[in-house]
């Protein structure tokens, strides 16, 4: 086997103008003597792919690749706040060159209508004690804890991440809702959960050209959008029942003083459905929390709220549509699972609060710049010739464990094997989750 200092992949990432970042940013200030950018970034591929992350694992791969021993320290000494800049450099450019050679084509009528399908979500992750200042958690009369939140915005067209960012547990997606306004561009669609919901800022992004779309949030109060009477929507839905209608499609208003004009669309569950929302209603509060028999009944609904246009999107559209943000909740458990994004952020050890978000971004940077290309590029070849889908965690699998020879055998090789091993089983009863994805994104 060739040298790792001549491995493809060095030669894969010679595409991006790495070492002028480098210098630009400041990561290296003269000559290096010893760790060069490349080297840097190509080493915490490898230990990240190993699936075994430690400083002293990752100076054990840049001391292979750069012939000569690299202490763990001079790592360490690396990834200080004057390094952040550079990694983030290494994220943005990979993201622009990515968006520059992977533009959208071929789009379902259904994505065709939007510009960019934007999934927004969050997800914790429990950091050592001694990072709490910069990080603190959900606290009780016991213990602090130490809490990171990795905000996330994903685009679903291309397939691409938008936006990443690491925060405190305390900036929770409420807080965080309004940050996607300066970022948004007329025709984007973003699906959100209930933990994003603020009606000023549906009011900002409707302003912006731009589309959302939402689950209704219990007690916020509606209204007839003529007479400004309060809108009973229990009462509404009850009388659907007695007549056996299942969905309901109407204009009102939305919040006491902001009277925001909305779409508000509701589909009727069946009796198991509902029961089994009902049981998680109840498994996720607390024993001395009481659900009204308004959310009860509420509970038998999945009720949205967007300002796309009836004629723009069916009621049946919206529901399709927002069930993609699961999407995101699966890029979470896949970056856990399969590239153990949470264990590397959680081995920060002492009080340096660059540390956490920079190996974050070092993360994103291996995403950007080879899995997410990668694995959009055998989708493709493979849906085209054999009309069968690409799992991506069977793919991620397959990359940590066969990086190397992956870049060595030829592209004929590796689709041979992601084939048979990487894609999902033709089902003859149902889809597979991502499946239904690829049906509207392909």
């Amino acid at each position: 086997m060739k040298k790792l200092h001549q491995s493809k992949i060095k030669e894969f990432l010679e595409n991006m103008p790495i070492e002028e970042l480098a210098k630009a940013t400041g990561f290296q200030k003269r000559k290096p003597k010893k760790i060069q950018a490349t080297d840097f970034l190509l080493s915490f591929f490898l230990v990240l792919s190993s699936k075994q992350y430690s400083l002293r694992n990752w100076a054990i791969k840049l001391s292979k690749l750069s012939g000569q021993i690299i202490s763990f320290q001079a790592i360490a000494k690396k990834l200080q706040i004057r390094q952040l800049e550079f990694i983030k450099a290494i994220y943005c450019q990979a993201m622009e060159q990515y968006m520059a050679q992977h533009l959208p084509s071929n789009q379902t009528i259904l994505f065709s209508k939007f510009g960019r399908v934007l999934l927004e979500d969050s997800s914790c992750v429990q950091l050592k004690d001694s990072l709490q200042e910069h990080y603190p958690g959900s606290n009780n009369q016991y213990k602090k804890s130490c809490i990171c939140r990795i905000q996330l915005c994903f685009d679903l067209v291309s397939n691409s991440i938008e936006q990443v960012y690491l925060s405190s547990f305390v900036k929770n997606d409420l807080s965080f809702s309004a940050d996607i306004i300066a970022r948004l561009q007329p025709k984007d669609l973003i699906i959100r959960d209930l933990g994003y919901s603020v009606i000023k800022i549906f009011k900002s992004i409707n302003d912006l050209g731009a589309f959302f779309i939402s689950r209704y949030k219990l007690g916020v109060l509606l209204y007839d959008p003529i007479k400004e009477e309060a809108y009973d929507l229990v009462k509404r839905l009850k009388k659907l029942d007695k007549k056996k209608v299942k969905t309901l499609d109407v204009n009102l208003k939305m919040g006491a003083k902001e009277k925001y004009a909305v779409r508000l669309v509701a589909l009727k569950l069946t009796p198991a459905q509902a029961d089994q929302r009902r049981a998680q209603a109840r498994k996720s509060r607390h024993k001395n929390v009481k659900v009204t028999k308004q959310a009860d009944y509420l509970m038998s609904w999945n009720i949205f709220i967007t300002n796309v246009k009836k004629e723009v999107l069916k009621e049946e559209e919206v529901y399709q549509l927002y069930t993609l943000r699961w999407h995101i909740e699966m890029i979470f458990k896949n970056w856990k699972s399969n590239f153990n994004v949470t264990q590397i952020i959680q081995s920060c050890r002492g009080k340096n609060p660059v540390k956490p978000e920079l190996l974050l971004f070092l993360c994103m940077a291996f995403m950007t710049i080879i899995y997410i290309p990668k694995l959009n590029h055998y989708r493709k070849i493979i849906w085209h010739r054999h009309q069968r889908h690409l799992s991506p965690f069977k793919f991620a699998i397959f990359l940590t464990n066969e990086l190397e020879s992956f870049f060595e055998q030829t592209e004929e090789q590796n689709l041979q094997l992601l084939l048979n091993f990487c894609c999902y089983d033709k089902r003859k009863d149902r889809l597979n989750d991502y499946e239904k994805i690829y049906q509207v994104a392909a």
